[in-house]
């Protein structure tokens, strides 16, 4: 009977790819969910960041296998590896460089308690970024990236929350869900409240009602749906409003990421990039997978931005 061990490095852009990637390896080998193991690293479990983060994070994982591991700070040199991965070092191409290497760049603490839970019986999924995610060939001694085949998920709320996001989506049939990001990360851009003010002031104009989430504050004026803050929603309700919503704004967030995963063709998933280097979602998800306009949030696309949103609903 195959294993699946699987081992994810990041945020939540980071682990949704990694999980979509592997559920199609569970499917195709046959393996359950009792027969896989996740050993999961993240500055979310340890560093100052709302604990709302780190249960996504957990929650997503767990919809592949009950059998998370989180990574302690000890063994993965409080999460640094051998380059600035904040910086344009963490790249794919540097990455394919290193593909004759176990888990490059990790701290040999954690190469060596992942290397004690594997041998070559076990299918071992490496996840160390975003669609940078490989699979260990025991004969060839190396890593060969995974297809860019994708699961898509059902998500599947309390009755009474599916309830109250249908009847919002119900009762504004035009609408964009706007999820605010100002996080301040190595080289990314960050947008300001102003940005996001233009934005709710066009929809409201055009009759288009901005719905609000993520976790960062910030002042905004005008009409929309306030879902902003850390203890809003837990993961399959914010997964399902993200689903079912028509057009989103994101970035390069695991809550966009979450939209372009479903593979959605009649739906509008807008990503303003903060770090252009990095636009690695869509070395799977394609545009003949999915609808989507990709900016560079270093320029100024924001007239653009507007339009798409008021064009997806004339």
């Amino acid at each position: 009977m195959k294993k699946l061990v699987m081992y994810i490095r990041g945020g939540l852009g980071d682990v949704w790819p990694a999980v979509c990637a592997a559920r199609i390896i569970q499917e195709k080998y046959g393996i359950s969910k009792f027969n896989t193991i996740v050993f999961t690293d993240s500055v979310y479990y340890f560093r100052d960041w709302p604990p709302t983060i780190e249960r996504i994070s957990l929650d997503m994982i767990r919809k592949l296998t009950p059998n998370v591991i989180e990574i302690s700070p000890w063994m993965n040199n409080n999460f640094y590896i051998d380059i600035d991965d904040v910086t344009d070092e963490l790249s794919q191409e540097n990455a394919e460089k290193m593909f004759d290497t176990f888990m490059f760049w990790r701290p040999s603490q954690l190469k060596k308690f992942i290397g004690a839970n594997i041998d070559n019986n076990t299918i071992f999924i490496d996840a160390l970024c975003t669609e940078c995610i490989m699979r260990w060939d025991w004969d060839k001694n190396k890593y060969e990236r995974v297809s860019n085949d994708r699961a898509t998920f059902n998500f599947v709320p309390t009755k009474i929350l599916t309830t109250l996001i249908d009847g919002v989506l119900k009762n504004n049939p035009r609408h964009v869900l706007i999820h605010v990001r100002k996080k301040e990360e190595g080289d990314a851009h960050t947008e300001g409240d102003g940005f996001f003010n233009e934005i709710i002031e066009h929809c409201n104009k055009n009759d288009i009602k901005p719905i609000l989430i993520g976790i960062d504050d910030g002042s905004y004026k005008g009409d929309f749906i306030n879902c902003m803050g850390d203890n809003i929603f837990a993961f399959e309700e914010m997964a399902y409003l993200i689903d079912k919503c028509k057009v989103m704004l994101g970035n390069d967030s695991g809550f966009t990421s979450i939209k372009l995963y479903q593979q959605q063709k009649d739906t509008l998933t807008i990503c303003n990039h903060p770090r252009w280097e990095r636009t690695w979602f869509f070395r799977a998800i394609t545009k003949d997978k999915s609808n989507w306009r990709l900016y560079n949030a270093k320029e100024k696309h924001i007239d653009k931005i507007k339009k798409d949103i008021v064009d997806y609903y004339k």
